[in-house]
């Protein structure tokens, strides 16, 4: 059996054939961000379809073996459509900051729409920013996946991971009508969800002429991108999933219902049966990206030197320590039982070193690196009635033990 994962991200459409053997291809293409003015950040819609197609297209896999196709978006990036399920606009980025502050005091105050919800209403949360955008002619209110799923199967529907990190809804999935009220946003603009292991519908002839597959095979609704890398990398309660980039985020896995949120950290929907604490941890990738801009050098080299550095005794090396400190913080919080952490990102010498260290724990990296498609690939053969075993097709490749000055 063989599976095509679809994941649009903010930077790159990312296409994955995974099959019972591991993965097959992996292809990425990218995406461009306008930011009209400082705060924004937005795309047109009509280029993740040219991105899907280029990603498919660089796939060196026989795509017409593929037996069913998943899609996957990152939370909180959203598309007004009119109701005909046309865009109205561009794309809103889940980066952009243009909300509205007040909309979360309307909605019962920030922290109590929190605990609600799991979703801090601040101005770059989905409600904020519709609360202060033009909602004129709309009939819909999507993701990115949401969208994606459409132009496949011509069916609109969301799934619950998606509907979750939109802060609309409350933790037991629920409308939570005061938020709703408080961004102007009619509950039927919301599409009707559906489970992320469920058939969407068939692929339909003309999709499946652009990306060279077979026509009618299954499309499932699949997840966020972020919890199809948990799903992707196993991650467990006493087994963290700690992804770094911009920014860092720590997931865990949690059983519903779960207690009263701790500062910081949010609660999303997972793509089966549990939910997902996710604390984001923006200040220290911040602060990386501004010595790349100072300096010139690219973020390789400068983990390269933290890596080598003696704790504490470099600039760059203090940045990934602090950082680190935060995430062994979250995960002594979220997961104190844990025995070890998982890891995700792009390689960095110097996440291997000061990490496991922070954590006191040993971190773990899959063989293929590519979480967010593989649990993608997993939800989709659920979907399709197949299966895919983690640990066959994308085994633990080495472990990083911590390392004490």
């Amino acid at each position: 059996m063989t599976y095509l994962a679809l994941d649009l991200g903010v930077s790159s459409v990312t296409a994955a054939v995974w099959s019972v053997d591991g993965l097959v291809s992996v292809s990425r293409a990218p995406l461009a961000v306008a930011t009209p003015e400082p705060g924004r950040a937005e795309q047109d819609p009509r280029d993740w379809w040219s991105a899907v197609e280029a990603a498919v297209g660089g796939l060196s896999a026989d795509l017409v073996a593929v037996e069913a196709v998943g899609c996957a978006g990152t939370a909180g990036t959203y598309l007004l459509l009119a109701r005909d399920g046309e865009p109205l606009g561009p794309a809103v980025l889940a980066t952009d900051r243009r909300g509205d502050p007040a909309v979360a005091e309307r909605a019962g105050g920030a922290e109590d729409v929190r605990q609600r919800t799991g979703v801090l209403l601040d101005a770059s949360s989905v409600p904020a920013k519709l609360a202060a955008s033009s909602l004129d002619g709309a009939g819909w209110v999507v993701g990115g996946r949401d969208f994606l799923g459409s132009l496949l199967t011509g069916r609109l529907a969301s799934d619950p991971t998606v509907a979750s990190a939109t802060g609309f809804f409350k933790t037991d999935g629920t409308l939570d009508s005061s938020v709703c009220d408080a961004a102007g946003v009619d509950p039927e603009w919301l599409p009707p969800q559906r489970g992320s292991t469920e058939v969407l519908g068939d692929l339909l002839p003309p999709a499946a002429r652009r990306l060279g597959l077979r026509s009618g095979i299954p499309v499932v609704t699949g997840a966020t991108s972020e919890t199809c890398a948990v799903e992707g990398a196993g991650a467990l309660p006493v087994a963290p999933l700690v992804t770094w980039g911009s920014p860092v985020v720590v997931s865990v896995p949690v059983e519903p219902p779960a207690g009263p949120l701790p500062d910081g950290v949010g609660l999303r929907a997972g793509g089966r049966s549990y939910q997902v604490y996710e604390a984001v941890l923006c200040g220290g990738t911040d602060a990386l990206d501004g010595l790349v801009l100072r300096t010139g050098r690219d973020r390789a080299s400068l983990a390269a030197v933290a890596a080598a550095a003696a704790p504490g005794s470099d600039p760059v090396r203090m940045v990934y320590e602090s950082v680190a400190a935060e995430a062994a913080r979250m995960v002594s919080m979220l997961a104190p039982g844990a025995s070890f952490a998982y890891a995700a990102g792009p390689a960095d010498r110097a996440w291997s070193v000061v990490l496991p260290a922070a954590l006191g724990l040993p971190v773990a990296h899959r063989r293929h690196g590519e979480p967010a498609t593989l649990g993608l690939a997993m939800l989709t053969a659920t979907g399709a009635g197949g299966h895919l075993d983690r640990d066959a097709v994308d085994p633990v490749a080495y472990v990083d033990e911590p390392r004490f000055a």
